[in-house]
């Protein structure tokens, strides 16, 4: 076995030894560019003929596909845990065509098409029933229609009609969303969803509509005509307008540090309190004037005079012709000789205005009322940067150690690892790559078995042409040789006949320089052995 084996490498060196740098060189390029083609198969990335067909499927969608697929005899592959269905890109339009014909996928959301078929034997309760299914469905498609929203129940309460008024019930609705990963439903958004359902529904109030997402969150709800929705919605914008301001700042923070310590350096977060009451005031103040007196408003002047006597006066009977008669006796009798007293007065009213100031104040909302900001820089930083840095965030942000606000620098050493780049792969129409090496080598084999082949036909060829072509040239020595020993021979025997001998040869072929330094080496060889 040894022996064979020495043999077989003996021959293989021999091959080798007869081959030219020419055909040296030419076999190696082959090995490469083979070898080369094999590893690019194996480590580039699977370009796919197949095409997605369907995505999102419930688990019994996508068994009936699956089985409506075999019996096509259409192949097909399954991804992302059975959800999504993918066939070849040939056969795309075909599969879905067939499967629409069969009604594939089922949708679980029904509309008015429910009474595209009527029933003459239904009841007033089942038409009440499929009207408000179908009103559901409606309402469930057109939440369905924003991006955010991966998919929406809706229910819709309408309670039977009673005699009285008062007690009649209201029509309510609960609406439930599950959001696509990553997103978030804005004020506004809620806010459509909420008109939308309102004026969908005859006698529906926005106050009596609750919507939630799948983790149990309240997005918004109203109670029997309070202000309870409403003021979800005020509140969902005053936490947006708190989460913009903070990250405005952040922003400004990192970006200025960034430019210092350099990028992926710096983590900056601030949380900022935000009085968001809208406060309206009335004052009004009294003062006077510097003079201390105010301004006159009103100014009068009043004049008394009074005249008396002492006599006494003719009695009469009482009553006011009696009173009459004396007052007139009184004043014009003045010659009777008795004493006359007179009195005068005068009297000035003066009325000053009262001085008053009347403000009033209207608090707007939005007072930053504290900051609180903290900042990690990449270590090593020295304690005199880092107070340099503070005090920079600090005058950055408008820092008021007397309001309270605080401020925090420290250094730390960042992670290695990118997390960034190792977060959630984002959603993709592409099929899942295949991870491990054995997955991968066994997706390319139809790419990597006829690679080899050529690849071993190829060296076959070159094998056997060289093989072939060195059996010439052995054929060729040995005449060549066989000619010589023939010359030789004749020489010693007669000159005349080693002339003609050599005229022959001359006649013949000559043997080539290489050819000849082979034989005497091959002879060389023999002669040690």
């Amino acid at each position: 076995m040894a022996t064979d084996a020495k043999d077989v490498a003996a021959q293989a060196r021999s091959l080798w030894d007869r081959l030219s740098r020419r055909q040296i060189v030419t076999l190696a390029i082959v090995i490469i560019v083979g070898i080369s083609t094999m590893v690019f198969f194996l480590v580039r990335p699977r370009q796919s003929d197949m095409a997605l067909l369907y995505t999102d499927l419930s688990v019994a969608d996508a068994a009936d596909i699956a089985e409506s697929l075999k019996e096509m005899r259409i192949p097909y592959e399954l991804s992302r845990g059975g959800t999504a269905i993918s066939v070849s890109s040939q056969n795309v339009y075909e599969a879905r065509m067939s499967l629409a014909r069969e009604g594939l996928p089922r949708d679980s959301t029904v509309g008015f098409e429910i009474f595209d078929k009527t029933s003459f034997g239904a009841t007033d309760f089942t038409q009440k029933m499929n009207y408000r299914r179908a009103l559901q469905g409606e309402l469930t498609r057109t939440i369905l229609q924003l991006k955010e929203v991966e998919a929406a129940r809706v229910h819709i309460a309408i309670p039977e009609p009673e005699l009285y008024t008062d007690r009649e019930k209201p029509t309510s609705a609960s609406v439930l969303v599950k959001l696509e990963k990553g997103t978030v439903l804005t004020r506004g958004q809620v806010e459509g969803i909420v008109r939308l359902v309102a004026s969908s529904v005859e006698g529906l109030a926005a106050s009596n509509i609750t919507i939630v997402d799948v983790e149990g969150n309240t997005l918004f709800s109203g109670d029997d005509g309070s202000q309870t929705g409403s003021m979800t919605l005020l509140t969902m914008t005053q936490l947006e307008a708190k989460r913009l301001y903070e990250k405005d700042l952040e922003r400004s923070i990192e970006s200025m540090l960034t430019q210092v310590l350099g990028s992926r350096q710096v983590v900056v977060r601030v949380n900022a309190n935000i009085d968001f009451d809208h406060t309206e005031q009335n004052s009004e103040t009294f003062q006077p004037l510097p003079s201390g007196y105010g301004v006159i408003r009103e100014e009068a002047r009043i004049h008394d005079v009074k005249t008396a006597s002492s006599a006494a006066s003719p009695g009469g009977i009482p009553g006011t012709a009696s009173n009459v008669d004396i007052m007139t006796s009184y004043r014009l009798d003045d010659s009777s000789g008795d004493e006359v007293s007179s009195e005068e007065r005068t009297e000035d009213v003066t009325r000053y205005e009262i001085s008053r100031v009347v403000e009033h104040t209207v608090k707007a909302p939005g007072v930053v009322t504290g900051l609180s900001v903290a900042a990690i820089v990449a270590a090593p930083v020295t304690e005199e940067r880092l107070e340099a840095i503070r005090r920079s965030v600090g005058a950055a942000v408008g820092v008021n150690p007397d309001r309270g606000d605080t401020i925090i620098v420290e250094a730390m050493e960042f992670a290695v690892e990118d997390e960034e780049e190792q977060e959630l792969v984002p959603a993709t129409d592409k099929l899942e790559q295949p991870q491990s090496f054995g997955e991968t080598l066994q997706r390319n084999l139809k790419y990597i078995i006829p690679t080899l082949i050529a690849l071993l036909f190829v060296v076959v060829t070159l094998i056997v042409l060289v093989a072939r072509r060195a059996r010439c040239i052995d054929r060729q020595a040995t005449q060549a040789m066989k000619q010589a020993m023939a010359t030789l021979a004749a020489t010693e025997e007669n000159e005349d006949e080693a002339e003609s001998a050599e005229k022959e040869a001359l006649e013949r072929p000559a043997v080539k320089s290489e050819v000849a330094a082979r034989i005497i080496s091959a002879w060389l060889t023999d002669n040690k052995g």
